[in-house]
C-alpha cells in the first residue's frame, strides 16, 4: 500500500474508509502537543473486541459499544445452555453482571467528561441530524 492511501475496513458501513495507523497515530500526538485533545477524558476509549469479531458473532448493532467484549461470551453463555431459566440465574449470571458493570461505568465516564467540558467552557451541543 503506497502512502495516502486508504484501506477500507469491512463491516463498519457501506463507504468507510479509515486512513492508516501511522496517520492515525501522528494526528493524535500533534492534537496533543497542540492541545486539541480532549482534556476531560479520564482514559482513553478502545474497543476491546473488532468490527469483524463483533460481525462474526452476530453482534446486534444496538450492542455494538464499548462494552461489547461483556455482550458476546453473556450470549454465548445463554445460547450454549438453550435460554433456560436457570442459565439466565444462575451459569450466566456473572456475564451479565459484567456487561451491566461495564455499561454503568461507561455512563458515569460519559456523565463526567461533559460536567468537566462544560466547567472549561468546551461543551457545545452537537447537531446531528442537521
Amino acid at each position: 500500500m503506497t502512502e495516502g492511501e486508504s484501506k477500507y475496513v469491512p463491516f463498519t458501513g457501506p463507504f468507510r474508509w479509515v486512513d492508516n495507523q501511522e496517520d492515525r497515530d501522528k494526528e493524535a500526538q500533534d492534537n496533543r502537543l497542540t492541545a486539541e485533545e480532549n482534556p476531560c477524558r479520564q482514559r482513553p476509549k478502545k474497543l476491546w473486541i473488532s468490527q469483524e469479531e463483533m460481525h462474526r458473532q452476530k453482534v446486534p448493532l444496538y450492542y455494538r459499544d464499548y462494552c461489547a467484549h461483556w455482550f458476546v461470551p453473556w450470549r454465548n453463555c445463554l445460547v450454549d445452555n438453550k435460554w433456560t431459566r436457570r442459565a439466565h440465574k444462575k451459569i450466566c449470571h456473572q456475564w451479565k453482571e459484567g456487561w451491566d458493570m461495564c455499561q454503568t461505568r461507561d455512563h458515569m465516564d460519559r456523565i463526567a467528561e461533559k460536567k468537566c467540558l462544560k466547567k472549561e467552557g468546551l461543551w457545545r451541543k452537537s447537531s446531528v441530524f442537521c
